[in-house]
């Protein structure tokens, strides 16, 4: 009888080039385990994309993944694994406030997690908002890049293809809504995911914004937003950044983002 497999990775991608960096990154961050992988090439928005393969998904966990983000950090998938055996929901960069689609908005000190990101002048950026824990529950949005899931779960709230029919803000949707009805949603920042692009809030999201404040409206939260900064930490290369980026990193960051003292 076949091992069960714990994870099915979905994809939503156009581009062979793009897609076969990533898939390489995921074999790496795998090793030896099978995993499920399913694309989706002709989606017609994220949600009705991740829809289709998770209809087809049989992992027990399920990854959301960008076309252009990979998890690189030693250990990644068990960490994942361990964390979806506590939580329903799991990202790597989110907010405990919901004031918008945007899950930066609120400031600090609602913005937990970091990612790995490439540098204008080489090397990487390791963009941190910081984190005191391991796993930070309580989280309300999440970023879309990578979302993982429990497979029950995320079958319980699917991706809204009718109000987000475009590539904007189902990210918001999924992880609002799964906090809403009762779910675990958290932040993983004992794993780093390196995403090859930065985020578009351009016209187009905002009008995909404003079907997701007019959705959810007086169940929003309602403060003031906090001040918005994130520290970079330049690396030569990923094998340097996970060097240095742990948790004890993270909780030092978010002390001084939080406090004003560094940032942008």
């Amino acid at each position: 009888m076949p091992i069960p497999l714990r994870f099915s990775l979905i994809r939503c991608s156009v581009d062979a080039t793009r897609l076969a960096e990533c898939d390489a990154g995921y074999v790496r961050a795998f090793g030896n385990e099978p995993f499920e992988s399913i694309v989706i090439r002709d989606a017609r928005s994220l949600a009705e994309g991740y829809n289709r393969g998770l209809a087809r998904a049989n992992g027990r966990f399920i990854i959301f993944s960008h076309d252009d983000a990979w998890p690189v950090s030693t250990a990644a998938i068990d960490r994942l694994a361990e964390h979806l055996d506590d939580v329903d929901v799991v990202g790597i960069a989110g907010s405990d406030v919901a004031l918008s689609a945007a899950w930066h908005s609120a400031g600090h000190p609602h913005l937990h997690g970091h990612v790995l990101a490439p540098a204008a002048e080489g090397g990487v950026n390791a963009l941190i908002w910081g984190a005191e824990t391991a796993l930070v529950t309580g989280i309300k949005l999440l970023d879309g890049c990578f979302i993982a899931a429990r497979r029950e779960a995320a079958l319980s709230i699917g991706f809204d293809a009718i109000r987000y029919d475009g590539f904007h803000c189902y990210d918001a949707d999924f992880s609002y809504r799964a906090y809403c009805s009762g779910l675990a949603v958290a932040v993983a920042a004992d794993m780093s995911i390196y995403h090859r692009s930065g985020g578009d809030f351009g016209p187009t999201w905002q009008r995909f914004n404003e079907r997701f404040v007019a959705a959810f409206g007086p169940a929003l939260d309602t403060l003031s937003p906090g001040p918005h900064r994130k520290a970079r930490a330049h690396f030569a290369s990923i094998d340097e950044a996970l060097r240095h980026v742990d948790i004890a990193m993270l909780r030092d960051v978010a002390r001084r983002v939080r406090g004003g003292q560094s940032g942008s």
